[in-house]
């Protein structure tokens, strides 16, 4: 007789009662204390392939395998002890182009990731992620559709640290800038003949007078009350002219809360816009409001 149990989960993972399942898992013993594991949606279609030395499945042990609803593999890898090891890969919803290679030397110490587009199999970006999930130690960024180094960059745990390098196509140097804890300390530019320029960076956030927090608790009630108990996260379209353009309420608020709130944002006055390469853009900014307000 087969040996199998079966669990049922809402869509945080989290174990309810069959009439409320959004994912069923199944779990086959297929030696002693050796479970295969078998992670199904609401509709049955399988999602996931997994190992464990137990039946819940608490600590991966063994090879993994997720697929697409045509069933097509887009990730495959190997677990130990429950953390990844040695090398995975990632492929785009076809199953058949590899989106990122990450490779782990060690377990529970980050991984080093190799990402590629979809057109020609090229390196986009390479570089490490540490055991925190952030950008650490050197990266290199490639121009489109050529494996030409465009960026070399330096990371300390998320924040950039250190010298910057932009190149040109033509491998001349655009810009060079100097970081410390993540902020900018000085930079330098030269044209494609190598002469140098007035400097300006690559990209600016769009930027609005006030905090954003100040703002809404001081002209929207609703928001001051909502965030004596949560925080709200938001998404916004920036104009090139300043102009909030469109505004998105990410948190689950009531209805009424949620047009108050957007009415106050599409009324703000004008930011100073996002900038690429010295020129005004559109920009969809997105940013979680916090109840504690800033000093101006």
């Amino acid at each position: 007789m087969l040996n199998l149990t079966l669990f049922y989960f809402n869509q945080n993972n989290l174990p309810v009662d069959k009439s409320l399942a959004e994912k069923v898992r199944i779990t086959y013993l297929i030696e002693n204390k050796r479970y295969l594991i078998k992670n199904f949606s609401r509709q049955m279609q399988l999602e996931s392939i997994l190992y464990s030395n137990t039946k819940e499945g608490v600590v991966y042990e063994g090879p993994c395998y997720h697929f697409n609803t045509q069933s097509d593999t887009i990730v495959k890898g190997q677990y130990m002890k429950g953390y990844k090891i040695n090398e995975w890969l990632f492929y785009f919803n076809d199953g058949k182009k590899l989106r990122e290679k990450q490779i782990y030397p060690s377990l529970n110490l980050g991984y080093y990731s190799i990402k590629y587009d979809s057109t020609f199999q090229l390196k986009t970006e390479e570089g490490e992620i540490d055991q925190y999930g952030k950008m650490n130690g050197k990266w290199i960024k490639y121009f489109e559709n050529k494996e030409q180094i465009k960026q070399i960059q330096y990371y300390a745990h998320g924040k950039k640290e250190g010298k910057q390098i932009e190149y040109y196509d033509s491998i001349h140097v655009k810009r060079e800038e100097d970081f410390a804890n993540g902020k900018l300390i000085k930079g330098k530019m030269w044209d494609t003949l190598g002469n140098k320029m007035k400097y300006y960076p690559a990209f600016v956030y769009p930027k609005y007078p006030e905090y954003l927090n100040n703002y809404l608790i001081n002209h929207s009630a609703c928001a001051k009350a909502i965030l004596d108990t949560q925080e709200i996260k938001i998404r916004m379209k920036i104009s090139k002219e300043g102009k909030v353009i469109s505004a998105e309420i990410m948190s689950k608020i009531e209805n009424q809360c949620i047009e108050n709130i957007r009415g106050t944002l599409l009324s703000m006055k004008s930011w100073k816009p996002a900038m690429w390469e010295n020129k005004a853009i559109n920009f969809t900014y997105e940013t979680t409001i916090k109840r504690k307000m800033q000093k101006e």
